[in-house]
C-alpha cells in the first residue's frame, strides 16, 4: 500500500493504537512495543513515528528505511527521511533523498522548501532563492518561505531585495505577523531607519487592531525614537485593552516624566502606589519627582520607604543625605549613615558615602578614620583602598596615598585608575620614570580612550626630556578632556620648555581660570590649592 496522502495518517494511527489493547486492559508502556516483521510500508512508517515520539531516533530511522524499502515510489516517505537527516545534521544524506523525492513529486511545496533550506545550509543562497520563490508562487501565504527568501538576500547583502520580498508578501497577506516584524527589524538594524520601521508597525496595528503584542511593538519603536508623545498614545491604548496590567501604569508615569509633565507622572504613580504599596520602585520615582519639584520633606518620606534589601536602597539613601545636607541637618545625616552602616556593615558604599560627607566639609581626618575602620572590617578591599588613596591625596599625605594605590594594584593588577595614579605620582616626583611609563602604558591598554591617562604618559615623556612625544600625548589628551586644568597646565609647561611664552601664558591662564572658577562653588583640597599657587607663581615669572 503506497502512502501518498498524509491526511489519512491520524486515522490509521488511531486504529493501530486502539487495536493494540483491549477495552479493559491496562495500556502497555512504550518499551513493550515489539514490531512484527514482514508488514507493509504503512505499518513500518507508523512504528517509525512511534519510535520518534519515544525519542528512539536509531530505531525510528531503521523502521522508516524499512517503510521506504517496502514502498520505494513514495515521495512522502523520502521527504520524511530527508527531514530527519536534516534535523540531525546529515545534510548531504538529506540532500540526496530530497533530490530523489523531487524526481517523484516535482510539485511538492514542502519539498521545495526543504531544498531551499538545504541549499542555504550549503552556503548557496542563489540556488536556495529559486526554491523559496517556487514555494511562494504555489503558496503565496507561506510566511516561512518569504522570511527565508528575505534572509537569503540579506546574506548576499542585498537589503533592498529583502525588503521588496517582504513588502510583496505583506501586501498579499495583510494580517501576517512574522514577516512585518522581520521587515521592521531590517529597517531598524540594516537601514537605520526607525521611522520606516514604525510605519510597518502602524500598518500591522491597522490590519489587526487592539492586538497587545503589536501595540507593544509600536510603543517600543516610538520609545527607541524618543517620540514620547506617540509612545504615550500607544500605552494608553494598551491600558484600555489591559486595564489590570500595572506595569503599563509604571511606563505611562515614566513617559509623563519624560514629557516634563511631573503632575501627571506623580498622580499616576501615587494612584499605582495605593493599589500596590510594595511597589518600591514607584516610591523611588515619587521621591525623585518630589525632590525635583522642591518638595524635600515629601521626597525624604518616599526615599525612606525603600527597604534595605532593595537594589534602590543605596541610591535612595544617598538622595536622603543630599536633601538633609541641603536642609543643613548634619546630625540627621550622621545618624542616618551610622545606622545604615550598623545595619549593613559589609556594604562598602556606605563607608564611602560617610567619608565623602566628612570630606565635603573638609573634615579629612574623620573621613580617613571612616575608611580605615571599614578596611578593618573588610580587609583587602580594592575599592576601599582606592577611596582612601584619593582621600590621602586630597589631604596632601602623598606617601600614604601612593601606598594605598599600590595596595589596589596588588589586589587587582588591572585597575587602570590605580596604575595611572601610581605612574603619574612617580612622574610628578621625577622618580622611577621607566616604571611609571610601564604602569601608564598598561593602564592605557585597559582604558585606551582616557584623556587623563594620555596626559600622564605625556608628562612622563616630559620628565624624560622627550618634548616631541610629550607634545603628542598631552595634545591628544586635550582632545579627549578639553577643560581639564591639569592638562592645560602641562601644555603651558611644555610651551615654556620650548620658549614659547605667549602660548605658555595662554594655557596657564586657562588652567587657572578653571581652577578658580571651581573654587567659587566649593572648598578646595590641599592638592588643588597647591596647583593654583604653582600656576600663579609661573605666571608671575613670565
Amino acid at each position: 500500500m503506497s502512502i501518498h496522502n498524509k491526511s489519512f495518517l491520524p486515522l490509521f494511527i488511531f486504529v493501530l493504537l486502539f487495536s493494540a489493547c483491549s477495552h479493559n486492559a491496562k495500556p502497555k508502556t512504550a518499551k513493550s512495543v515489539s514490531p512484527k516483521e514482514g508488514q507493509n510500508s504503512l505499518y513500518y512508517y507508523l512504528v517509525s513515528e512511534i519510535e520518534t515520539l519515544k525519542g528512539e531516533d536509531t530505531s525510528a530511522d531503521l523502521y522508516l528505511n524499512k517503510s521506504i524499502a517496502k514502498d520505494p515510489n513514495s515521495a512522502y516517505l523520502l521527504i520524511q527521511q530527508a527531514y530527519k537527516y536534516a534535523r540531525i545534521g546529515k545534510i548531504e544524506e538529506s540532500f540526496s533523498l530530497a533530490q530523489k523525492a523531487r524526481l517523484k513529486d516535482p510539485a511538492n511545496t514542502e519539498l521545495a522548501l526543504l531544498l531551499g533550506k538545504l541549499y542555504t545550509s550549503k552556503a548557496n543562497p542563489a540556488e536556495a532563492q529559486k526554491y523559496f520563490e517556487e514555494v511562494l508562487v504555489k503558496d503565496s501565504a507561506n510566511e516561512e518561505a518569504a522570511s527565508l527568501l528575505a534572509r537569503s538576500f540579506l546574506e548576499q547583502k542585498n537589503t533592498d531585495e529583502a525588503i521588496r520580498v517582504l513588502n510583496r508578501f505583506i501586501d498579499a497577506n495583510p494580517e501576517a505577523i512574522a514577516a512585518p516584524f522581520y521587515l521592521a527589524n531590517i529597517y531598524t538594524t540594516y537601514k537605520k531607519d526607525p521611522a520606516k520601521a514604525i510605519g510597518v508597525y502602524e500598518k500591522m496595528k491597522d490590519a489587526i487592531p487592539d492586538d497587545p503584542k503589536i501595540l507593544t511593538l509600536v510603543n517600543e519603536a516610538y520609545l527607541a525614537q524618543k517620540n514620547y508623545k506617540k509612545a504615550l498614545e500607544t500605552l494608553l491604548e494598551l491600558k484600555e485593552i489591559l486595564p489590570h496590567d500595572l506595569t503599563l501604569d509604571v511606563k505611562i508615569g515614566l513617559i509623563y516624566y519624560e514629557l516634563k509633565d511631573l503632575d501627571k507622572a506623580m498622580a499616576t504613580f501615587e494612584e499605582l502606589l495605593q493599589k500596590q504599596p510594595e511597589a518600591y520602585k514607584v516610591a523611588f520615582y515619587l521621591g525623585l519627582m518630589n525632590q525635583e519639584k522642591g518638595n524635600k520633606d515629601k521626597a525624604l518620606d518616599y526615599f525612606a520607604n525603600i527597604p534595605s534589601d532593595s537594589d534602590l536602597y543605596i541610591e535612595a539613601l544617598t538622595r536622603r543625605v543630599i536633601i538633609l545636607k541641603e536642609q543643613n541637618k548634619p546630625e540627621a545625616v550622621f545618624t542616618l549613615l551610622n545606622k545604615a552602616i550598623h545595619d549593613k556593615p559589609k556594604e562598602i558604599t556606605l563607608y564611602d558615602l560617610l567619608a565623602s560627607v566628612y570630606a565635603t566639609d573638609q573634615k579629612f581626618d574623620e573621613a580617613s578614620k571612616v575608611l580605615e575602620s571599614a578596611l578593618k572590617k573588610n580587609p583587602n578591599n580594592e575599592h576601599l583602598y582606592f577611596s582612601l588613596g584619593v582621600l590621602y591625596d586630597k589631604m596632601g599625605a602623598y606617601d600614604k596615598s601612593l601606598s594605598s594605590m599600590q595596595q589596589v594594584i596588588a589586589i587587582n593588577p588591572q585597575n587602570a585608575l590605580a596604575l595611572n595614579f601610581v605612574g603619574y605620582s612617580y612622574a610628578e616626583k621625577g622618580i622611577n620614570l621607566e616604571q611609571a611609563k610601564e604602569l601608564i602604558l598598561k593602564a592605557l591598554t585597559i582604558k585606551p580612550d582616557d584623556g587623563f591617562i594620555m596626559d600622564s604618559l605625556g608628562w612622563v615623556y616630559f620628565k624624560q626630556g622627550d618634548s616631541l612625544k610629550a607634545n603628542e600625548w598631552i595634545n591628544k589628551a586635550l582632545r579627549y578632556s578639553p577643560k581639564e586644568p591639569t592638562i592645560l597646565e602641562h601644555l603651558g609647561m611644555l610651551a615654556l620648555e620650548q620658549a614659547d611664552k605667549k602660548k605658555a601664558r595662554t594655557y596657564l591662564e586657562q588652567s587657572l581660570f578653571l581652577l578658580q572658577k571651581d573654587s567659587n562653588s566649593k572648598k578646595l583640597d590641599l592638592r588643588t590649592q597647591e596647583q593654583i599657587e604653582r600656576i600663579k607663581k609661573k605666571l608671575g615669572e613670565l
